[in-house]
């Protein structure tokens, strides 16, 4: 029909138009800062990434089917740009915001290992990533940062950080379908020995975006439906978390599968269940 446009030619243009934006990132020198990106004040990297469709979800039939319950594909349109920090919170960052305002944290930064991770950061271009925060402390990172800043930061959507990870691909993974490529661009459990590691010691992917699969799980915007919550013995409110970590499978460090969801207060008694945070301004 004349002037009628079909849902899958128009999926295909605005891949074409993420995957058009990634080919020009990954010619650039990951050191160089892209004209369009900024550091912020404490240091982080902000990627800019444009509106675009993508389909969110999986039918992998690798994984559990109770996963792909909750992986239901659909279209999904980004329809505002936004910046995406090209890793995960550093120490480094959250560390000028306690001792900017003297915030206490809700979850467990790990008492001993945290300090001996400051230390190593003197050390090494690469900071670690600030590991044990809430939901309620991640907030409240973006609450100060915007308000020194006067932009707005905030935590990525559930959407958001799929089309993020996702940089273009359909697959499985940013990078494409075998898990026996993960280990090049994430920290799980065939080759984190068990512990994070400082950020972007892996590829990033077409985005320019470091540590998406693996090494921590990181907070989203998104809060759990009340009913989920109580079915999984939550009481409180919940939120989503995405990405798996370094003690995760490969089926969990899915772009689609790598979700799972805790209370916002949750604080982590074992540093396996740490979660870290990936921050998002608004242009």
């Amino acid at each position: 029909m004349p002037g009628k446009v079909c849902s899958k030619t128009i999926l295909l243009i605005a891949s074409a138009c993420v995957m058009c934006g990634c080919s020009e990132r990954n010619q650039s020198n990951s050191n160089t800062l892209n004209s369009s990106d900024f550091v912020n004040s404490v240091g982080l990297r902000m990627i800019r990434l444009e509106p675009g469709t993508f389909e969110m979800g999986s039918v992998d039939s690798a994984v559990p089917s109770a996963w792909l319950a909750a992986e239901v594909p659909r279209q999904v349109t980004i329809t505002l740009a936004f910046y995406m920090s090209e890793t995960e919170v550093t120490d480094d960052a959250y560390m000028t915001f306690i001792d900017a305002t003297g915030y206490s944290v809700q979850g467990t930064l790990f008492e001993g290992f945290h300090e001996e991770q400051l230390e190593s950061n003197s050390k090494t271009s690469q900071p670690f990533p600030v590991a044990g925060v809430s939901w309620h402390d991640a907030q409240a990172f973006c609450r100060w940062l915007s308000s020194t800043e006067e932009r707005t930061y905030r935590l990525p959507t559930f959407e958001e950080w799929e089309f993020a990870c996702r940089a273009g691909s359909g697959n499985r993974f940013c990078f494409g379908h075998d898990p026996d490529a993960l280990g090049e661009y994430a920290w799980y459990a065939e080759n984190s020995q068990d512990e994070f590691h400082r950020c972007a010691q892996k590829k990033a992917n077409a985005l320019g975006l470091y540590d998406m699969h693996g090494n921590l799980w990181e907070w989203t915007a998104t809060p759990v439906p009340r009913s989920m919550a109580v079915e999984s013995g939550y009481s409180g409110e919940c939120a989503f978390i995405k990405g798996g970590n370094f003690a995760s499978s490969w089926q969990a460090c899915r772009s689609a599968g790598g979700w799972s969801f805790l209370p916002k207060t949750f604080s982590p008694r074992l540093k396996r269940d740490a979660i870290g945070a990936r921050i998002v301004c608004e242009p």
